[in-house]
């Protein structure tokens, strides 16, 4: 049996192990999507060589030091299998990865993480905006009509927008106990950034609900908890039901009426998301596809095709099956959170589920880290144990 100590020096030991492998995760994930082509390694084949030993390190972890119960190991292994299958099938592990992620964080580590992200992200962000505008990196323009976009060193202003968007959600997460007026004026300045600099329509639409929720916090507070539940309620059915109707309208579109006007003010995002389920259809279980402008280059495809649908990205490469069980899951960790009447968890996962419907980086593990609120999909006890104990308890009993 293990002392108090030796549990606690255990239980340090293990935080620090998936921190590191988290810095070490989030930053080459981060050099990934900056603007450095000219570097001989930030191919996308370099990039998964160099994540493969953190990757397998990560799987490690979760054997060794991960404790869950029967059930939910049971569940994490079923879970694991499919999207395995599929993104063998579909040779896009976003998903997967996501899912390691979450069987590996610990949900007593969530304020942590963040805090780790926040200040992670700051520094990368700052350095790579100051290295563009000093030359060191390249600062691509981008039109939009006659607007410009600037991307400050990153592959493109929407990657530019959404680090800064997790930035302020990160801000809004730590910041949550001691909200001041100073902390809405950090976020108008941010929907300013995201508007001017980057031009982003997803990312600003959300930071501006970002802050339209922490101005109504003042409210909610006041509220008894039966109401209190009732505005967490709205929050997300609202975003559950926007969602579901463009996902209808993308299925509905046409080049004509409504579905159109919606679509180009969205930038034809509705035309393309129903021309890429036209072209590929929705298999059961994962297949390969051509929905970015790097992979219809590679597979010398010449029509513009670019899907910043996650839903949809989700449902044409991952298929039904992981479609539903994913979607399955983030809706039932919203009804926790606001069972819990915890306003702030229920308001970013709602916010990013909304970001999902204008941009691909909604599961992006060591993007969108608000995916570790996901953890809380597990019920902990006292009994839980690693698959390495439950393994020798096996041995033990067959020997």
């Amino acid at each position: 049996m293990l002392t108090t100590d030796q549990n606690k020096r255990t239980a340090k030991l293990e935080d620090f192990v998936f921190l590191v492998l988290f810095i070490a995760w989030f930053t080459l994930d981060f050099l990934y999507n900056i603007d450095i082509d000219s570097f001989s390694w930030s191919t996308e084949a370099n990039y998964l060589h160099l994540l493969s030993p953190i990757k397998y390190c990560m799987m490690i972890y979760i054997f060794l030091f991960r404790r869950y119960s029967v059930r939910n190991w049971i569940i994490i292994f079923g879970v694991g299998i499919l999207l395995f299958v599929s993104a063998r099938r579909s040779e896009y592990y976003v998903i997967f990865y996501a899912w390691l992620f979450i069987v590996a964080a610990k949900p007593e580590m969530i304020d942590r993480v963040i805090r780790v992200t926040f200040f992670l992200s700051l520094l990368y962000v700052m350095l790579t905006v100051i290295s563009a505008l000093t030359g060191v990196l390249p600062n691509t323009f981008n039109r939009r009509g006659t607007e410009i976009r600037m991307a400050l060193g990153f592959t493109h202003p929407n990657q530019l927008a959404f680090r800064i968007l997790i930035l302020a959600g990160c801000y809004t997460w730590l910041r949550r106990s001691s909200w001041r007026w100073m902390d809405d004026l950090v976020l108008f300045l941010v929907i300013l950034i995201l508007r001017f600099i980057a031009n982003s329509l997803t990312s600003t639409l959300c930071a501006g609900l970002l802050l339209m929720a922490m101005l109504f916090r003042f409210i909610y507070t006041k509220l008894d908890g039966r109401w209190r539940s009732g505005v967490l309620w709205i929050i997300v059915m609202g975003t559950f039901c926007l969602n579901v109707l463009l996902f209808i309208l993308t299925f509905c579109y046409s080049d004509s009426g409504f579905t159109k006007t919606v679509s180009d003010i969205m930038s034809r995002r509705l035309e393309f998301g129903h021309q890429a389920l036209k072209d590929f259809g929705v298999s059961f279980l994962g297949q390969v596809v051509y929905l970015t402008k790097g992979e219809r280059e590679f597979a010398g495809l010449a029509e513009e095709l670019i899907v910043d649908n996650a839903y949809i990205h989700l449902l044409l490469r991952e298929g039904i099956l992981v479609f539903l069980i994913v979607n399955a899951g983030y809706f039932l960790c919203q009804v926790k959170a606001v069972k819990r009447n915890d306003y702030y968890t229920t308001v970013l996962l709602a916010i990013m589920a909304f970001f999902g419907s204008g941009e691909t980086m909604l599961f992006w593990a060591m993007g969108n880290v608000f995916l570790i609120f996901l953890t809380d999909l597990f019920q902990h006890t006292d009994r839980d144990a690693t698959i390495w104990k439950y393994g020798r308890k096996l041995l033990k009993r067959a020997a």
